[in-house]
């Protein structure tokens, strides 16, 4: 293994872990199904091979029981991702949460971009409800489709088509508060996660890559003695 991919893997493990996470929604399990995806042959470019992996283990191994956590909308959606059903709760956890474009992430989940658009529509509908349930809204005279604006609200149209969409939201009061409420479940669920990445690889996850524990930094005390320096 050459120094770069060494350091591609170790920065990845902390995602690797956060993504896991969001599927199974306990430690252990999720650890573990990380450790199973650097068991398996992989194929491709490094990061979208790892997630498909990954993936695809927890889609064929059995599922955990989920972790649930009180109080605080982020520890709520902590517990609601992985709570989703199993489609929606892929897509979600890669757009929302890893930042992957749409086609990145069909590309991880072997399923057409629009395939993605759909489940990442229902499951942000579930998502965005259960934070902030919409009031009775009227929708028939919106000239903005809901593919549209979830494109918008994830930052993924760009130039007039955006300018476009933008100044629809900004003269609908019904597309601001769906806008709103889909950014901010978006925020908080990617805020939700946020500790993951902060936490320490433990030392089996790194075996099971390929990857020794970056050096702990050992200070040493000096006092001065006459002629020399003495530890």
């Amino acid at each position: 293994m050459t120094s770069d991919v060494r350091q591609q893997i170790v920065a990845l493990l902390p995602r690797l872990r956060r993504f896991a996470r969001a599927l199974c929604g306990a430690v252990q399990p999720a650890d573990a199904l990380v450790r199973r995806t650097f068991e398996q042959p992989l194929s491709g470019a490094l990061d979208r091979g790892l997630f498909r992996v990954l993936h695809r283990l927890w889609l064929e191994g059995a599922r955990p029981m989920l972790a649930t956590r009180a109080g605080g909308e982020e520890p709520r959606l902590r517990s609601l991702i992985p709570a989703l059903p199993e489609a929606e709760r892929a897509v979600l956890a890669l757009v929302w949460i890893e930042e992957m474009s749409y086609r990145e992430t069909a590309a991880i989940l072997d399923l057409p971009v629009g395939t993605v658009m759909r489940r990442l529509s229902q499951a942000r509908q579930i998502l965005a409800e259960a934070i902030d349930p919409p009031g009775p809204t009227e929708t028939g005279g919106s000239t903005v489709s809901e593919d549209m604006l979830m494109a918008y609200a994830d930052g993924v149209l760009e130039g007039g088509m955006a300018d476009a969409v933008g100044r629809a939201v900004d003269a609908d009061p019904d597309l601001v508060a769906r806008f709103g409420a889909w950014r901010r479940a978006r925020a908080l669920a990617r805020a939700a996660f946020a500790d993951v990445l902060e936490e320490v690889v433990p030392p089996q996850l790194l075996a099971a890559a390929g990857v020794e524990a970056p050096p702990r930094t050992v200070r040493r005390r000096f006092r001065w003695l006459p002629g020399r320096w003495r530890r």
